[in-house]
């Protein structure tokens, strides 16, 4: 018994790997001469992006810097909103009623990407980072609500500490979708990409995707940093501690 039950998840895996390639095999048999095809384009691209046109790193830093201001002011925002919305449920009774409002509008807005709401935004307040911004707002809101909504639910409101290692979260999610909001027209390095890529200017697109790449690892690497500091930890741990005594 003990030896089938550890055997019994890599054949249930090879079952489905089986199956899935039994009921797609035409498909994909069928659209394989596309794929090799696709594949070398690919290698093409990426093979004419050397060398990197490095006179061109002058013209992304506006773009870049502008893609991390929209992802740190988007966090900050829907930290102070999410901050201000506890203070009013728990100094202002409000209706049962007013508050499955809230909280399913909350629900619906994060079921919907942000790159959803970033193109729906590009229409009402035109294209540019405005559009990014409250798209980007819109979605860490609805995370942080849903965290501090969840320790409240547990009968432990949310720390401080803990909240802001969701903002840490929300930052690192949103530097990655700020790219892909500008290729909708919502500002930041994603319009300098999509131009680029669009005029087939590929030696300016390996500069730009390795300014990206540079971006996303440096505040990938600082968020980690912050959250194996000892005092964030610390915090953590106190917290509970102090409001048992």
């Amino acid at each position: 018994m003990l030896s089938l039950r550890r055997y019994m998840l890599p054949i249930v895996t090879l079952a489905v790997i089986l199956i899935g390639l039994r009921w797609g095999s035409a498909e994909f048999v069928a659209a394989l001469p596309h794929f090799v095809d696709g594949t070398q384009a690919i290698l093409s691209i990426f093979a004419r992006m050397f060398p990197p046109n490095l006179a061109y790193l002058g013209r992304i830093g506006t773009e870049l810097s502008e893609s991390l201001l929209m992802a740190l002011l988007s966090v900050v925002i829907a930290w102070g909103v999410a901050v201000l919305a506890g203070w009013v449920r728990s100094s202002v009774p409000l209706p049962a009623s007013l508050r499955h409002v809230g909280v399913m509008l909350l629900r619906v807005v994060g079921a919907v990407h942000a790159l959803a709401w970033a193109m729906l935004l590009v229409h009402g307040f035109g294209a540019g980072p405005v559009s990014g911004l409250v798209a980007l707002t819109l979605v860490s809101l609805s995370n942080l609500m849903a965290a501090k909504r969840a320790a409240t639910l547990a009968q432990s409101p949310a720390p401080p500490p803990a909240l802001f290692d969701v903002c840490l979260t929300c930052l690192e999610r949103n530097i990655r979708l700020s790219v892909v909001l500008g290729l909708v027209g919502a500002g930041g390095i994603g319009e300098l990409l999509y131009a680029n890529i669009q005029f087939q200017l590929w030696p300016n697109v390996g500069v730009i995707l390795g300014g990206i790449i540079l971006m996303v690892l440096v505040v990938d690497v600082l968020c980690s940093l912050w959250r194996q500091q000892p005092t964030a930890q610390s915090l953590t741990s106190q917290q509970p501690r102090q409001r048992a005594s």
